[in-house]
């Protein structure tokens, strides 16, 4: 989920305009110029850039990993006994949604 809203806020910053009352062209640019190094900046100096370049996420989650280190009965299906609520699964996604929907601006600029 961290990594979800990192990768959301670096395309918020990416794809920011500028609005402020610059009076000519090179004046936008030299903004642009300075809020893009202050973005590399802040993404090569965060401490998440690893986790964002290699993700290496668990194969399960915490609360289901003892389940799965139980040796089950023949023949009967282990059931999970914590499901992740519908509005964690509504946030995620929506999340998920709006980091492609940028991601989708992005490759069609």
């Amino acid at each position: 989920m961290e990594q979800l809203l990192d990768v959301s806020r670096y395309l918020d910053a990416i794809t920011g305009t500028d609005s402020g009352d610059s009076s000519s062209a090179e004046e936008s640019l030299r903004g642009a110029a300075r809020r893009n190094e202050e973005f590399l900046r802040e993404v090569f100096s965060s401490p998440s850039l690893g986790a964002l370049l290699a993700p290496a996420l668990p194969p399960c989650t915490a609360d289901i990993k003892p389940l799965l280190l139980e040796e089950p009965a023949p023949h009967t299906r282990t059931r999970l006994s914590v499901r992740p609520s519908g509005k964690t699964l509504a946030e995620l996604a929506g999340a998920l949604e709006e980091a492609n929907a940028a991601l989708e601006r992005l490759r069609a600029e």
